[in-house]
């Protein structure tokens, strides 16, 4: 048995992203930025990457596996990747975001 994550878009309602954050607990949103602003916000959050460490031996029996690259709050470090999601209460920092 696999889990599944559900993927919603940017503009589906806040019911529904809180709908799928309680009944599974993650959910992927799509269309969140354009390509433009997904540049802008790798480029301004590219100095927090480029220090964090990279484990390069891989145990994968540990919770992170090596050749992984972890930055705690990272999205809280950034001035614009906030504002295009709307999550009612929920903090920012409750939110990871993927490319």
């Amino acid at each position: 048995m696999s889990a599944t994550i559900p993927t919603l878009s940017n503009k589906d309602s806040l019911e529904a992203k809180a709908t799928a954050l309680q009944q599974e607990g993650c959910m992927v949103i799509q269309d969140v930025a354009d390509t433009t602003q997904r540049n802008n916000l790798v480029a301004e959050l590219q100095t927090h990457m480029d220090n964090a460490k990279v484990r390069v031996d891989d145990d994968p029996d540990e919770f992170y596996p090596g050749l992984t690259q972890r930055v705690s709050g990272l999205v809280t470090r950034s001035e614009m990747a906030l504002p295009p999601i709307s999550f009612g209460s929920m903090r920012p920092w409750d939110i990871a975001f993927t490319s």
